[in-house]
């Protein structure tokens, strides 16, 4: 969900709960605005810390080969490395399966 669908779902119902008071709905405009700069404060450290991840649109049916909106190349799907069959990939993969088979309330 964007930052404006979030921030506009929570005007909305202050809309109608605050319509008969003025100065209670510049109130609610006023805390909206102000965790609107807190969240954009936020975001900015993430992206400044390197650790943002843009959204990628998929454009085509999925498949081993796809097309991603804003890009001119095909795309590979998931996040397996390219060494597929590569004994330490094997075990990692079992790991992670034996480990969410007998912990399944962290995932």
């Amino acid at each position: 969900m964007s930052l404006g669908k979030a921030v506009r779902s929570f005007i909305k119902p202050a809309r109608g709960l605050l319509a008969s008071s003025e100065p209670a709905l510049k109130r609610s405009y006023a805390a909206v605005a102000e965790a609107r700069a807190v969240l954009e404060h936020e975001l900015d450290s993430i992206r400044a810390a390197g650790t943002w991840k843009a959204e990628r649109i998929i454009t085509s049916k999925q498949g081993p080969q796809i097309n991603v909106e804003g890009s001119r190349g095909s795309e590979r799907r998931g996040s397996l490395p390219p060494s597929r069959d590569h004994k330490s990939t094997w075990k990692a993969a079992v790991a992670v399966s034996a480990f969410c088979l007998l912990y399944p309330q962290v995932i």
